[in-house]
């Protein structure tokens, strides 16, 4: 009777590593796509936050803030992915969600009536 070693051989092992080397490549772009996808979700929802902030303050002063401070909203510190400010309703925009440099996110702004739009 022959005696068998029992395991894998080494082309055996590189023909696996090749191919799980190719689907890492394939689902590598679609991961960063709904990671970015979620990150810009996460910004629309903040200003959200800060607009029913802004209504509050307006409804309160009879004007809309440029301070993020003087309103009631808690925003992440420190930012990861946006920059959040306050405008006090020219044009009415009345919050920003901007971009830090670098990334490859979009940047958005929201109007008084709940409009969220691509800055």
């Amino acid at each position: 009777m022959f005696n068998r070693k029992k395991g894998f051989t080494l082309l055996e092992l590189m023909i696996v590593v090749i191919i799980v080397g190719i689907l890492a490549s394939l689902a590598m772009p679609r991961f960063i796509a709904a990671a970015n996808k979620a990150r810009e979700a996460e910004g629309q929802n903040m200003l959200g936050a800060i607009r029913s902030s802004q209504l509050r303050y307006n409804l309160e002063h009879s004007e809309y803030t440029s301070v993020i401070g003087n309103l009631d909203v808690e925003i992440p510190t420190p930012t990861k992915y946006y920059t959040y400010t306050a405008v006090d309703g020219t044009g009415d925009v009345v919050g920003k969600a901007t971009k830090l440099t670098g990334s490859t996110l979009k940047s958005y702004q929201i109007t008084y009536d709940g409009t969220i739009s691509e800055q």
